[in-house]
């Protein structure tokens, strides 16, 4: 699985921000004088090749990034890493949590309800 860090080129960059007009591609929020962070949509850990193209390039606020690298990116990365490790046989199989017996006893109940 590929931890490594892949950056937009200044054309990639260029060419998004001009498609953007200034606004954040998820909440059309304008940017005035606020930095636009460039995202990939499809998380460069997930492509094989070719994560860096205008296709696969956004500007986004830093609160959007943010919001979609926690609630989007992360788990399916970590699922991905997860399944990656599990077909190659490199995670542990998952522990059976041993039970322990109980014992039935009965309810002794005074008078009428």
């Amino acid at each position: 699985m590929r931890t490594q860090r892949f950056e937009f080129d200044k054309k990639t960059k260029e060419a998004a921000w001009q498609r953007a007009a200034g606004k954040c591609e998820l909440c059309t929020a304008p940017f005035n004088g606020r930095h636009c962070e460039y995202d990939h949509v499809i998380p460069a850990a997930l492509r094989s090749e070719n994560s860096n193209t205008l296709a696969n390039c956004r500007c986004l606020c830093p609160k959007c990034h943010r919001e979609k690298t926690q609630m989007e990116d992360m788990p399916r990365i970590t699922k991905a890493k997860r399944v990656y490790e599990k077909e190659a046989n490199l995670r542990a199989p998952a522990r059976k949590i041993p039970s322990r017996p109980f014992k039935v006893t009965r309810v002794k109940h005074r008078g009428k309800l």
